[in-house]
């Protein structure tokens, strides 16, 4: 116990603490500071501060909390609650110290697998001394492989061992391959014995498999760094990006000149595109992709940029699915369909396309912002992408991920224009539906179609159809169609339940409105409208006829777009 600030950073400096319960208004020496002084050495889950304060200043507290504070309590203090809390933070300090612990045997472990001839002796050596029998470890390969497999799974019989008259040999097996074998000088082994050596087997086989790892992941590493000395040495200026703001420099920079912040330079990708689009911010990251707002300099305007990442390009349907976002987006000329000007490989395998740079919010930051659009609203955009969907149709494909986030909207007078996005995962009507990987879906849960889960019928304009319904119903109503938050939970309201009708969340009491959106999102595709724009145009004639005082903003453009931004 200190009775002020002075005393408590002594006390501090003289033996380790638990954990420290502390004024805010400490005599002598403010609370804060003294917080301060504690986190210059120590972080909050190696000593965990909890703050006091009589105070009603809300500033107060933020403040400790923002220099490190752990927790508060406000006087006059309840002693249970005081307790629990300091049950809990001394629980997590704990828990820490245990992992710290943990994490740094699985460094020491590591250390010692990376010289793995050394250790295995070392531990044969102990094993012969134990058993009292010589024991040798053999590293290669057999002659015959094949003959090797294991398919058993019981750690104890899984190793076939081989007696030849004079010793017992049990196999190392890493990865999955022979890589040698311990061999005992023994005719015999206890039970005991032989789970020794196996054991001692199998952690020769897990030793060596973090052996070649190490070496692949080094091996990557030069590579990479052989590959970027290559470029920058041929004149090429590559990208450094940002992890805070995103923004975009060249990889002589080392932290961003705006916030500070450290730039990621773990791409081969140059700062300018193909000689003419430089990269200004890094704006999305996907999966297998990112997007960059950009700068055309020929044309001098901006654009934005799609890079696939060059690792993906071992996979021969990775690249089929990029060539065909690329060709049926530069195929379809339409007002409501985001333009594809280029498309274009990089030095490291990587390909890239150039759109044109959007700016506003995609529907789905729309309805989290602002809520259900207004039947006039829903209106409009049930016209502009179902009239846009229909030139996708027309043009022989279908776009099988038709979700808020890839709609977006764009301030246009008082409303706005909708531009559908990412053809990622277009297919052409007439391509084989086995074009998928067995066992894997195409898509986004929540908007997934029916016959995309159970695949027992061809996909066709009536799968996108029920997505965009989906995203008509969410504009509308303000919630999605499934409400389950696991995958399966999802597939199984796709397949199987009706969503409640569309009046009774919007109180228009219009029955038609009911059996539009019922024929859209039938189970059965034979049994939905076969147009999307037929469709489209129906359901918003009866929204024009509805009355409605909530909907977005004719303004709601982002001050600071990431897309725009300097």
């Amino acid at each position: 116990m200190a009775d002020g600030g002075t005393e408590a950073l002594e006390l501090l400096a003289l033996e380790p603490f638990d954990l420290v319960l502390l004024d805010i208004m400490m005599p002598d020496v403010d609370g804060l500071a003294v917080l301060r002084k504690i986190r210059e050495t120590s972080s909050g889950l190696e000593l965990p501060v909890i703050m006091t304060t009589a105070r009603a200043d809300r500033r107060d507290i933020v403040n400790a909390l923002e220099l490190g504070a752990n927790d508060y309590v406000t006087k006059p203090i309840d002693l249970p609650v005081l307790l629990a809390r300091v049950r809990t933070q001394l629980a997590l300090a704990h828990a820490s110290r245990d992992l710290r612990v943990a994490q740094q045997k699985i460094l020491d472990l590591t250390a010692a697998h990376r010289d793995v001839d050394s250790w295995s002796r070392a531990t044969a050596a102990e094993i012969s001394e134990l058993l009292n029998a010589e024991v040798e470890v053999v590293f290669g390969k057999k002659e015959d492989e094949t003959s090797m497999a294991v398919h058993e799974t019981n750690p104890v019989s899984r190793r076939s061992s081989q007696n030849d008259g004079d010793s017992i040999r049990l196999p190392i097996e890493a990865a999955g391959r022979h890589s040698g074998e311990v061999i005992v000088r023994r005719t015999f082994l206890t039970r005991e014995e032989r789970v020794l050596i196996e054991s001692f087997a199998t952690q020769l086989g897990a030793a060596l498999e973090m052996r070649d790892l190490r070496w692949e992941l080094t091996a990557a590493r030069q590579r990479f760094f052989d590959q970027r000395k290559q470029l920058i040495e041929n004149g090429t200026v590559l990208l450094h990006v940002c992890t805070r703001c995103g923004r975009c420099y060249e990889h002589t920079v080392r932290e961003c000149p705006v916030d500070g912040w450290p730039l990621d330079g773990a791409q081969l990708v140059p700062l300018r595109v193909a000689e003419r689009y430089v990269l200004r911010r890094r704006i999305a990251v996907g999966s297998t992709a990112r997007v960059f707002a950009a700068e055309d300099e020929r044309l001098r305007r901006p654009v934005a940029i799609k890079i696939i990442k060059s690792e993906y390009f071992n996979d021969h349907e990775i690249r089929q699915r990029f060539e065909r976002e690329a060709q049926a987006a530069a195929s379809i000329h339409h007002p409501n369909v985001s333009t594809v000007f280029d498309s274009g490989a990089l030095d490291d395998g990587s390909l890239f396309f150039v759109m044109e740079q959007l700016r506003g919010l995609d529907l789905a930051q729309m309805i989290k912002a602002y809520g259900p659009g207004s039947p006039a609203q829903v209106a409009s955009l049930l016209r502009q992408v179902g009239a846009a969907l229909a030139a996708v149709h027309k043009a022989g494909f279908i776009h099988r991920d038709i979700k808020p986030s890839n709609i977006f909207l764009v301030e246009e007078g008082d409303g706005f224009r909708a531009k559908v996005l990412d053809f990622g995962i277009v297919k052409s009507i007439d391509a084989d539906s086995t074009l998928t990987r067995h066992g894997s879906f195409i898509g986004t849960p929540a908007y997934m179609a029916p016959e995309q889960i159970d695949r027992k019928s061809r996909l066709d304009p009536r799968t996108d159809l029920y997505a965009f319904a989906t995203v008509a119903y969410e504009a509308l109503a303000g919630r999605r169609v499934t409400t389950g938050k696991e995958v399966t939970k999802v597939f199984a309201e796709i397949l199987y339940e009706q969503p409640p009708a569309i009046s009774t969340l919007v109180n228009s009491g219009n029955a038609q409105l009911d059996a539009e959106f019922a024929r859209a999102l039938a189970k059965n595709a034979d049994e939905r409208p076969a147009s999307v724009a037929e469709w489209t145009e129906r359901v918003a004639v009866m929204l024009d006829a509805m009355h409605g005082d909530r909907g977005w903003p004719a303004r709601f453009t982002p001050q600071s777009d990431p897309a725009t931004a300097p």
